[in-house]
């Protein structure tokens, strides 16, 4: 095999054992590798116990009316006065969608979903797609607290997240939803 920098993987033999370059094969397989020097372990993929916030892990394709807050720029957007400065927010008058090709890699996304909205008598939908398939709508309504939700990616190549606009008759033309601190397992 080669790694990532497309050099041969040489393996060697001590004591009657095969040995790999851990970090090599680490990134041929497409995962990062960690070195804790405390512990004296190797971990490849994610450590346990961390955290990967999916704006820093996955790009998505977006399309316009829907922005990507990431944990290395000071924008940020409040949920019932809680600040989130990593997550999505959808709204105004277009239909707003976020598409991650998650290639199977992952098993579940979890995060915080709610209302950004200053007007409380609309409520606006989050429907989410498992490859192509609707999982689950969610209705947003600006009067309740934001609510934490799990979604299974167990297998999944691809997600949608999209938040319809019905039209301008006042169904959810003014109210903006977010979804905040979202991790991705």
């Amino acid at each position: 095999g080669k790694d990532s920098a497309g050099n041969q993987i040489e393996p060697f033999i001590y004591n009657g054992t095969t040995y790999l370059p851990v970090r090599a094969v680490g990134e041929a397989l497409g995962k990062k590798v960690d070195w804790d020097g405390a512990t004296r372990t190797v971990y490849i993929g994610q450590k346990p116990g961390e955290v990967s916030y999916m704006t820093e892990t996955i790009q998505p394709y977006k399309n316009y009316g829907v922005r990507i807050y990431n944990l290395d720029n000071s924008k940020k957007f409040s949920m019932a006065g809680v600040g989130y400065n990593s997550g999505y927010s959808f709204g105004g008058h277009i239909t707003t969608y976020l598409l991650f090709n998650l290639n199977g890699e992952y098993s579940e996304i979890s995060g915080t979903l709610g209302a950004i909205s200053w007007d409380t008598t609309l409520t606006r939908d989050l429907n989410i797609y498992l490859d192509g398939k609707l999982y689950k709508s969610i209705s947003v309504d600006p009067n309740n607290l934001p609510e934490d939700i799990t979604i299974p990616v167990d297998g999944v190549m691809q997600l949608k997240l999209e938040s319809p606009y019905y039209g301008r008759g006042g169904t959810n033309g003014d109210t903006y939803i977010g979804f905040g601190n979202v991790i991705i397992r």
